[in-house]
Order: C-alpha cells, then sequence, then structure tokens
C-alpha cells in the first residue's frame, strides 16, 4: 500500500 510506503519513507527521515 502507498501509506505504508509513505510510513517507511517518514521513518527513514526521522532516523536520518
Amino acid at each position: 500500500m502507498v501509506l505504508k510506503h509513505l510510513l517507511l519513507m517518514k521513518a527513514k527521515s526521522y532516523r536520518n
């Protein structure tokens, strides 16, 4: 799902 992908991207951004 796109939502899941968005969440993953957000999590990566937060980790950075």
